[in-house]
């Protein structure tokens, strides 16, 4: 059973939209037991050139997340919807390989378990060590960019924690913040 969360951001979602949108997610249904509940969080948003929708599926052993961008915003959650689609049917086609066929969220509990007892068949291509100095976000951001790298590590100043800075999909920069201490 789904559990649906239908959000506008910069507007509100009528209950007619809701309606329409929470039909179109029945298609997801179909894919999980129905003794099983899983959240769905809907985002949308709507500027004048194009609509964004946001779609998390939360389940007992993964998330799931489809992103779309479109004129339409209706166009852009069928996107998402069919995304979201496709990802359950990838995971659902490696648990087919298997002996029995399952839920998702079995196939994942499965899948978890497997990789627990078999080695992988993951080659590390290179091992680097690399030494923490305390800096601001902005001076990372800066070395960040002039390494040409999508992400950078450093012990912030400020906090004296672990941090990573990272760009955004939508332009911007994202910084995740270990909450346990180093120092």
């Amino acid at each position: 059973m789904l559990d649906y969360k239908i959000n506008g951001k910069n507007f509100d979602v009528t209950d007619s939209m809701e309606n329409v949108l929470k039909k179109r997610l029945k298609k997801l249904e179909k894919f999980f037991k129905s003794d099983k509940e899983i959240h769905c969080r809907v985002l949308l948003s709507n500027t004048k050139t194009e609509g964004k929708v946001e779609i998390t599926l939360f389940t007992p052993h993964v998330t799931l997340r489809a992103e779309e961008k479109q004129k339409d915003l209706y166009a852009a959650f069928d996107e998402a919807v069919d995304k979201l689609i496709g990802q359950i049917r990838k995971l659902k086609t490696q648990n087919d390989r298997s002996q029995n066929r399952l839920s998702l969220s079995e196939t994942i509990l499965v899948e978890q378990e497997q990789n627990t007892k078999d080695t992988f068949d993951i080659e590390v291509i290179r091992n680097k060590e690399i030494e923490l100095n305390p800096m601001t976000l902005e001076e990372a951001i800066l070395r960040m960019d002039a390494l040409g790298h999508s992400f950078f590590i450093y012990l912030d100043q400020e906090s004296n924690r672990l941090a990573v800075t990272y760009h955004r999909h939508d332009g911007g920069y994202g910084v995740i913040e270990v909450t346990n201490r180093l120092i």
